[in-house]
């Protein structure tokens, strides 16, 4: 069989003005609803690196990127109060070998680093966002999202074609939808969670910005 290669792009500068200019509109828009005022420059050189990362990534559209980062945003946030503090028991964290997301939220708590909603708040995101974006559980994100699926049956691309132009033209007749999700058919969990990456990331995001600045203000400022 004859190996078949796809170039992403032949000519980059060229690819980069096109999409740009393709996508200028969306990406204007998307930054008008992000927060216009930098990070306090009290904030650690890590945080503000890691934030300016997750707030292009939320610009540009590239949802399922950003909300991994919101994550790394928030681990590496609290690492660094644990950090800054200067806390007694800092040794067991010292390389980070034993703070974990779930351990840095529990000793942050524990300590009265975050509020009780604040920590419910990390866990929640955690649990149910970070974990299953960082592990890549398409089922599990898209879970109980229903589609109407219209199934044509067919034996190949080619008698399927023949299918859909005999439905356009009303040679036959479109077969009643059946509703089905990611479980009866796993290309519907990837559309599924295709529209919840573009639903979840800038609010996600914005939840996230909020926290960080209040965390950098609470305990980074002098």
């Amino acid at each position: 069989m004859a190996k078949i290669e796809r170039k992403i792009y032949f000519d980059p500068e060229k690819a980069v003005d096109d999409w740009f200019k393709k996508e200028r509109e969306y990406i204007v828009n998307r930054m008008k609803r992000l927060p216009s005022e930098d990070l306090s420059v009290y904030a650690e050189p890590r945080i503000r690196k890691l934030y300016h990362e997750t707030y292009f990534l939320v610009s540009l559209g590239m949802h399922n990127a950003s909300i991994v980062m919101c994550g790394v945003l928030l681990e590496a946030l609290l690492k660094e109060v644990i950090f800054h503090k200067k806390n007694k028991e800092l040794s067991d964290y010292v390389g980070e070998r034993k703070a974990d997301f779930g351990n840095a939220i529990n000793f942050c708590k524990r300590e009265r680093y975050v509020t009780r909603n604040e920590e419910e708040w990390l866990v929640y995101v955690k649990n149910e966002i970070r974990n299953k974006y960082l592990h890549s559980n398409v089922g599990s994100i898209a879970k109980g999202i229903v589609f109407e699926v219209w199934p044509i049956p067919h034996k190949d691309a080619k008698e399927l074609l023949t299918v859909i132009q005999d439905i356009r033209s009303g040679k036959i007749k479109l077969p009643p939808p059946k509703l089905m999700t990611g479980d009866d058919f796993r290309p519907i969990a990837d559309i599924a969670k295709g529209q919840i990456d573009t639903e979840r990331s800038l609010p996600l995001f914005l939840e996230v910005e909020r926290f960080v600045r209040e965390m950098v203000k609470r305990h980074f400022e002098p």
